[in-house]
């Protein structure tokens, strides 16, 4: 594998894959770090509805660890609260996500691949959502709400026919107070403190207050 190489993969431009390895993967990520083999066939029945055969899931590999995927998930979640992914936001539903905005080759022609991938709900996902919408019919197609509508419009529906569990159901906090995003910990503000700190010349910044950024790309940081 060449530098350039080894470079882009980190953002998946030195490798394809299918939809359905993309969900499966990413369903891997947020359920513990469990990768099943893709299957499309639950149960067959026989004429009268009787279950003649059950398709056990296949667990293949483990991905990563608990924690990991319980740290990916609050992240995933911060991007549909306060990132890229709020206008695709289901009213009563816990949802993670991710947004993409790909640029195809050769570059500078114009043309892009925007996806959606988002599951619900946030602790024991149900149900993952993948959108893709390869070289939108616009004038500009890098434009992330033209993908965010669609995945709104299509989890709206799903998610109530699916039966997934709703935020009430679940009892957690539609809000994010007191969430740990990896090593940092964000509380509601107190709009009763009177004091307020500053950093005087020559002090510093603790730190753990904000996120280490070092390693993400500008487009992560952004959400």
């Amino acid at each position: 594998m060449g530098e350039i190489d080894l470079a882009t993969n980190s953002f998946g431009q030195n490798f394809n894959v299918t939809m359905t390895q993309m969900v499966s993967a990413f369903s891997s990520l947020v359920n513990g770090g469990y990768y099943y083999e893709p299957h499309v066939v639950k149960q067959i029945q026989d004429e009268d509805g009787n279950v003649i055969e059950t398709k056990d899931p296949v667990l293949l590999r483990k991905t990563v660890s608990s924690e990991t995927s319980k740290m990916l998930r609050q992240y995933l979640k911060a991007t549909m609260d306060y990132g890229t992914g709020t206008r695709a936001k289901v009213e009563g539903y816990d949802i993670g996500a991710k947004t993409g905005t790909a640029e195809k080759l050769p570059r500078g022609n114009g043309k892009y691949l925007l996806s959606y991938i988002g599951y619900a709900p946030q602790n024991n996902p149900e149900v993952v959502v993948y959108v893709v919408i390869d070289e939108p019919n616009t004038a500009v197609q890098d434009d992330s709400s033209l993908v965010l509508g669609l995945s709104q419009k299509i989890m709206s529906e799903a998610f109530p026919y699916l039966g997934i569990t709703t935020i009430a159901q679940s009892g957690q906090n539609a809000q994010a107070q007191g969430q740990n995003f990896g090593n940092t910990e964000y509380t509601d503000y107190d709009e009763n403190y009177e004091d307020t700190y500053g950093n005087a010349d020559g002090s510093y910044v603790d730190e753990n207050y904000t996120p280490d950024l070092d390693d993400w790309a500008s487009s992560d940081v952004s959400e």
